[in-house]
């Protein structure tokens, strides 16, 4: 596999994420200072008003997103104590993972896939929300989208620079939660089949030797490794015997339907709209395209969606296998990446139609042009989703 050519960047891709950052701006401080809900209230009450140093010893609960925490701690002291402080961090790193989707989708398909990708998140629903929520969601999907670019960069031209930078973006993402975790696991694993292989795209013309192949991964995710433990080190008892617990509380759930996987899928259905004959077909439809954007991409870039494939599949054998609740929320980091998928199969479509327009009719249409009228009415519909 060659290396993808990556267009420069021009003056007016610059604008244009401009002007969808502040589309994503205004969308998120629209009502920032609402009331807060049950998980905030329990982040400020139990987390975020302790001082800093009972805070780094705290690790009582999975409710406690650390890295968050920490931030919304110091909004706090700057801004004062208020709804929209406590959910400032969650604005800033939802802003944040749309630029670094829009810059993945750029190098890996183009820029009229980028621009569409970081329209489609700006403007969903479910985006808005978690970036108006006082927990470190948004945050960890920055972490996992960077870290993918990073990483990419360090598996075509690898440097001592580029794989510490990744090791502390694992570290980052992972003290923000630890689901996280599963992220950066799935990569390990595509690096290391990757280099067993010796088959893969990334490693066959920048390593000759066997230890070359290994050690700058190898130490990156090293380093990563132990500057998590370090960050974790301060309340690690607490974290074990949260970690211990999962089981026995798994046991007593009262909810059992919650650690059902088609409950998860139905829950994610019923969060977008009400259940009709149109809901469905437009859901196979999606589900069509986003299948056809993972195969072009894969043709591309294959680490993108090898590794959500990874991730979905670890986490989900994870939750079962401890009979822990599966809340959709838990595979949030994937949204960016599925859109982006959406999006590229609709690009190939509209590839392969005007194509074909022009083998039956002979007449020429271009493919960007019935793109560009496909994403305005993407952005339509993800529009109406959060005014509705």
């Amino acid at each position: 596999m060659k290396q993808i050519n990556v267009p420069k960047t021009r003056q007016i891709d610059y604008a244009i994420l401009l002007f969808i950052i502040i589309i994503a701006t205004l969308a998120r401080v629209e009502k920032l200072d609402s009331s807060l809900w049950y998980d905030e209230i329990m982040t400020l009450m139990n987390y975020v008003r302790l001082p800093v140093t009972d805070l780094l010893l705290t690790h009582s609960h999975f409710n406690n997103h650390s890295f968050y925490s920490l931030q919304a701690s110091v909004s706090v002291l700057l801004f004062g104590e208020s709804n929209w402080s406590i959910r400032l961090p969650a604005v800033i790193f939802g802003i944040a993972s749309i630029v670094a989707m829009w810059r993945l989708a750029y190098s890996a398909s183009g820029v009229l896939q980028a621009h569409t990708t970081a329209l489609l998140i700006a403007l969903s629903y479910h985006h808005v929300w978690f970036s108006q929520n006082a927990r470190g969601y948004t945050e960890m999907m920055f972490w996992c989208v960077t870290s993918t670019i990073v990483l990419i960069d360090c598996l075509r031209t690898p440097s001592w620079k580029g794989w510490i930078a990744y090791s502390l973006i694992l570290a980052a993402g992972i003290y923000t939660h630890l689901t996280a975790s599963f992220f950066f696991l799935a990569q390990g694993l595509f690096v290391t089949m990757t280099i067993l292989l010796n088959k893969g795209p990334y490693f066959q013309e920048n390593f000759v030797s066997g230890k070359q192949k290994w050690l700058m991964p190898f130490i990156g995710f090293l380093i990563g490794g132990f500057v998590t433990l370090l960050l974790y080190l301060p309340s690690i008892g607490h974290l074990f015997e949260t970690v211990l617990n999962v089981p026995k509380s798994s046991s007593v759930d009262v909810m059992k339907e919650y650690q059902s996987p088609i409950w998860a899928a139905l829950e994610i259905i019923r969060s977008i709209a009400k259940p009709s004959l149109i809901i469905v077909l437009a859901a196979l439809v999606a589900i069509i395209l986003t299948g056809i954007g993972i195969f072009s991409i894969f043709r591309k870039e294959p680490l993108i969606p090898i590794l959500v494939i990874l991730h979905i599949t670890l986490l989900f054998a994870f939750l079962m296998a401890l009979s822990m609740r599966i809340w959709p929320r838990f595979f949030f980091i994937d949204m960016g990446f599925i859109l982006f998928f959406l999006t590229q199969g609709v690009f190939v479509c509209c590839q392969f139609i005007t194509q074909m327009i022009e083998k039956i009719f002979l007449q020429k249409i271009k493919a960007t042009n019935l793109f560009i009228l496909s994403s305005v009415l993407m952005i339509a519909i993800s529009y109406g989703s959060i005014k509705n």
